[in-house]
């Protein structure tokens, strides 16, 4: 049996990866001070694997804010193959097209609306749809509990958009 490389190792998991069913649901990304991608109407091609959590709790961790709530409709949930499933991980492939809506301050956090684009559709959501959403990430928002302590590997669910 040969040995495989790491670029043939990558290849197969993002193979495996775009094989699951994509996810349309609003996931969660703590977003750091010194991010780049914080004004609305910007946008964004993703160039690595996105993690992002279907819990607020797990994106903040400790962090109270900001945080980006990403509407997507291509992430990949891998929570079930995962040793942390209580974390609800929904990937986005390199190559994903994200554009920054609206950011408004909910509660105490800072929350950035992120669309994932279709190429084919309209890339703004109506003026009615947007109160909708936040008032969803605000549902989430007020109704997490803390998570367990993050394992080692500390902010996974946290950084730019890039």
């Amino acid at each position: 049996m040969t040995e495989q490389s790491d670029a043939e190792r990558v290849e197969a998991m993002l193979k495996g990866l775009s094989e699951l069913p994509p996810v349309r649901a609003i996931s969660y990304r703590g977003c750091d001070q010194n991010a780049q991608f914080v004004r609305e109407g910007q946008s964004v091609a993703t160039q690595y694997l996105t993690p992002t959590s279907g819990s607020p709790a797990v994106a903040l961790g400790e962090n109270p804010a900001p945080l980006y709530a990403i509407l997507g409709n291509t992430g990949r949930h891998v929570a079930p193959f995962s040793a942390r499933r209580e974390e609800n991980e929904v990937v986005f492939l390199p190559g994903s097209l994200f554009y920054l809506q609206s950011t408004q301050v909910v509660g105490d956090v800072v929350v950035h609306l992120v669309l994932e684009l279709d190429p084919a559709a309209p890339a703004k959501l109506s003026d009615q749809l947007i109160p909708q959403l936040f008032s969803k990430v605000d549902g989430a928002l007020t109704s997490m509990t803390p998570m367990p302590p993050p394992p080692p590997k500390a902010g996974k669910y946290s950084g730019d958009i890039a």
